[in-house]
């Protein structure tokens, strides 16, 4: 488990940022340490849920939408997942996973990038993931 400088270090999330998330209950933390000014203590799942809000956040979510993305059980599930967590699409705001950028899991296809009013965007959580150090 990591101390919120540590993960301000490694999300580059800064620490008013961490603790709205936490406020807004888009982040639920693992445990405080008691008799520390009650020190937040992150896992590594903890971290990951952070940088995917950071970049939903970027590609203009409401709070709303990405609480509806997070509490999604496969995205829980993926961001849960020690092995290769995977590829979130979304695509005009539906959520699709996928095991690399080329291939989502759901079977559907890409709209060309020429399709007008077509919101296409993924977050590699692998990659997300690989910013975290193990242990």
């Amino acid at each position: 488990m990591l101390r919120r400088k540590q993960v301000e270090k490694i999300t580059g999330i800064p620490a008013r940022r961490i603790q709205f998330y936490t406020d807004s209950g888009l982040l639920k933390l693992a445990e405080q340490t008691p008799g520390k000014g009650n020190e937040r203590k992150y896992r590594r799942e903890d971290i990951l849920t952070l940088l995917v809000i950071s970049e939903l956040s970027k590609y203009g979510m409401s709070l709303a939408k990405i609480r509806e993305i997070l509490d999604d059980r496969n995205v829980r599930s993926m961001i849960l997942s020690t092995s290769e967590p995977g590829v979130l699409w979304l695509i005009d705001g539906e959520v699709f996973l996928g095991t690399s950028k080329n291939t989502p899991d759901s079977g559907f296809e890409v709209p060309a990038p020429w399709k007008v009013n077509t919101s296409v965007f993924y977050i590699n959580i692998s990659k997300l993931a690989g910013r975290i150090p193990k242990g």
